[in-house]
């Protein structure tokens, strides 16, 4: 039984696709989707001056340090397609807006900053 149904298979499949590629197509379509999400926050904020080490304190200054425990971002989507030729593009912008208070000493770009220093931050990942 298990035969027939493989080489009944086999004889179907060409003839299917066949049947899509006949069947008539939108000359173009274009799709336009977005997703919200909604996820954890861990790690760190690092700029060295230049990308000179000794510029910036090592890993620091933590997302936990600037109070921000959580983020929500933004998917978006573009599909544009022309009979069998298909563009595919998209953009996500994660931002994180919070302030905080060092619990020690930090330096950023060369500059120290104290302990209890109110630190405020507004990074974007677009």
């Amino acid at each position: 039984m298990r035969r027939v149904f493989f080489c009944a298979s086999l004889l179907l499949a060409p003839a299917l696709a066949a049947q899509e590629l006949t069947q008539p197509h939108k000359p173009v379509e274009i799709t336009i989707a977005g997703s919200p999400g909604f996820g954890f926050a861990d790690g760190f904020l690092q700029t060295p001056a230049g990308g000179e080490p000794g510029t910036s304190s090592v890993r620091r200054p933590t997302f936990h340090e600037l109070n921000i425990e959580d983020v929500a971002f933004y998917d978006g989507r573009l599909k544009l397609q022309w009979h069998q030729l298909g563009l595919f593009g998209g953009y996500q912008f994660i931002r994180f807006d919070e302030s905080g208070v060092l619990p020690r000493t930090f330096v950023t770009r060369g500059v120290s900053l104290a302990v209890d220093d109110l630190v405020r931050t507004k990074d974007k990942f677009d």
